[in-house]
């Protein structure tokens, strides 16, 4: 027998959310709420999202031993577009709380597929198209790394040109007493 695990009944000690300390009571009682409004917005977005990458797909099939292309896209595209969010709802806008839950891990969320990448390159293997595979695995998680950093750093300079372009129209105004 193995001295090393725990005991059975250990699980139950173990925290269900690694952010909250059980010590404080505030962060205690978090665990007694249940986050229906969330898991409301994450199941409605992600069925958004994943009728429209089924929808693509069925558009624009790949072939058994072809690139696909679709599933590459709609990662790439997604990836993207998570990285506009997130700096949207973090450091542009005040967001409703369900903003983040609802288009990003649900919309954006179902919208990506890594579930289908994975299937894509098993199929690509079975059908001995192995070179094929190893492309798609190395460039779609390198393309959508690189588009989510890319939705990120362009959010990002586009907010801020914005920002120093109201700033820059408003101080003439406020200068002279009027509020923009």
């Amino acid at each position: 027998m193995d001295d090393h695990r725990p005991p059975p009944d250990a699980a139950h000690q173990l925290p269900a959310d690694s952010d909250i300390d059980l010590h404080v009571e505030r962060q205690r009682s978090e665990l007694l709420r249940a986050p229906w409004a969330i898991l409301g917005a994450i199941s409605v977005g992600g069925a958004v999202g994943t009728l429209a990458r089924y929808g693509l797909g069925v558009a624009f099939p790949a072939s058994p031993s072809g690139f696909p292309w679709t599933t590459f896209v709609i990662n790439c595209v997604g990836s993207l577009l998570i990285g506009v969010l997130m700096v949207l709802v973090t450091e542009v806008f005040d967001t409703h709380p369900l903003v983040r839950p609802f288009v990003g891990v649900g919309i954006l969320g179902g919208f990506t597929t890594f579930s289908t990448y994975a299937v894509d390159i098993q199929r690509l293997v079975d059908n001995r198209a192995a070179g094929t595979a190893l492309v798609y695995l190395a460039v779609t998680l390198l393309a959508a790394i690189a588009a989510a950093w890319i939705g990120l750093a362009a959010t990002r300079r586009v907010v801020g040109r914005r920002e120093a372009t109201v700033a820059a129209d408003s101080l003439p105004r406020m200068v002279e007493g009027v509020r923009p």
